[in-house]
């Protein structure tokens, strides 16, 4: 595998980050972009500087599912992280989570 491709997931400010800062880095493709909210999708779309291919979307399960995607980085609340990268994890998906995944040691 000569590139990741990878959906980011979650796209409030920092996903916007993300995304700026995967298009820089050699090795990832952004193929996917995913928020729950509609109305979050085209802000992240023009964050990109390619968007030949890449696809928006409010489902999650859309991503877990797509075979074009090898990974996904969420940028989520930190509520939320575990879940989906558990999702992503059984799905067969390589997971970058932002922020920590549980409070406490226990």
């Amino acid at each position: 595998m000569n590139e990741i491709r990878i959906a980011v997931v979650g796209l409030g400010h920092r996903a916007l980050h993300w995304i700026r800062l995967l298009q820089r880095l050699d090795g990832y493709r952004i193929v996917a972009v995913c928020d729950p909210i509609a109305g979050l999708l085209e802000p992240a779309m023009a964050t990109l500087t390619d968007r030949d291919g890449v696809r928006s979307t409010t489902s999650y399960s859309e991503i877990l599912i797509a075979p074009d995607v090898d990974a996904v980085a969420l940028c989520v609340r930190c509520e939320e992280q575990g879940a989906l990268a558990a999702m992503a994890l059984e799905a067969g998906k390589h997971v970058n989570s932002e922020v920590p995944a549980a409070h406490t040691i226990d």
